[in-house]
């Protein structure tokens, strides 16, 4: 008999991006500064939450890394990183999909990636709080940032469970909190 453990599922939208270069194509646009402000203040807020993981798994979208490459020093031990071009606009199905490949060993997996693929996921995994569900559901900001715990025995079964919400951060509640 396989015994559930604690997951924990920690969700990040990349930063404000910049639309300073018409010419590139979506996936190619970096960070703006304000997006950089928020990257970096988030970092500070996942370290305060102890949100730690073991694994990121980071679209390879240009935004998406810089995201993370803000992030990455808030860390105090260096998680594997998975660079996946799947993760640029999944869909609900198709992050579900990335976060069951995850191996069971792996207590802690951290997802950077994009609208509206995250804010549907926001949406079905909040789907037990509907005060959550109904905040999520308008618009999930630029760098907002979630956690979930999940009692599964493996990461797919995250898809059919009910998690607790463990935090849910904007860089705007952030800094209205300083």
């Amino acid at each position: 008999m396989i015994v559930p453990v604690p997951r924990r599922l920690v969700l990040l939208r990349h930063a404000k991006s910049s639309w300073d270069y018409p010419e590139l194509r979506d996936r190619d646009r970096p960070l703006a500064p304000r997006g950089e402000r928020a990257a970096a203040l988030m970092a500070d807020e996942i370290d305060r939450l102890d949100l730690q993981t073991e694994w990121v798994a980071c679209s390879t979208a240009v935004r998406t890394r810089q995201t993370w490459a803000l992030v990455a020093p808030s860390f105090a031990r260096a998680p594997v990183e998975l660079f996946d071009p799947d993760l640029y606009l999944a869909t609900v199905p198709g992050l579900l999909a990335r976060i069951a490949e995850t191996p069971p060993r792996v207590a802690s997996l951290l997802v950077i990636g994009h609208n509206p693929g995250f804010q549907d996921l926001a949406t079905f995994l909040a789907r037990a709080d509907p005060e959550l569900r109904s905040a999520v559901a308008g618009k999930l900001p630029t760098c907002a940032l979630l956690a979930f715990s999940f009692d599964v025995s493996d990461w797919g079964g995250v898809a059919s469970s009910r998690g607790e919400l463990l935090a849910w951060r904007t860089p705007a509640m952030v800094e209205r909190e300083r």
